[in-house]
């Protein structure tokens, strides 16, 4: 199977100002051969970020008995905590 058929092209726009220090990396770095390198690269280690945190919050609400929010848990109420 190509390459080709394992993925799907994807068009973005990127601020001018975020594009200038992807292309200043890239050619001082050495560490990505192209912008799609660099941003394949980008996109795995923030999926990587993602499946750590989402795994974190589902262990926090499984053991803790905590209601999730969109920064943290809290106790889901003073009586049920207690008792």
């Amino acid at each position: 199977m190509e390459r080709k058929d394992r993925s799907t092209i994807v068009s973005i726009r990127v601020p001018d100002g975020l594009l200038e220090k992807i292309e200043k990396d890239i050619e001082t770095s050495g560490d990505f051969t192209s912008r799609a390198d660099y941003i394949l690269s980008a996109l795995r280690f923030y999926e990587e970020h993602r499946t750590k945190v989402l795994a974190e919050r589902k262990i926090a609400y499984q053991e803790e008995d905590y209601v999730p929010t969109s920064s943290r848990s809290l106790p889901a109420r003073d009586d049920e905590v207690k008792g």
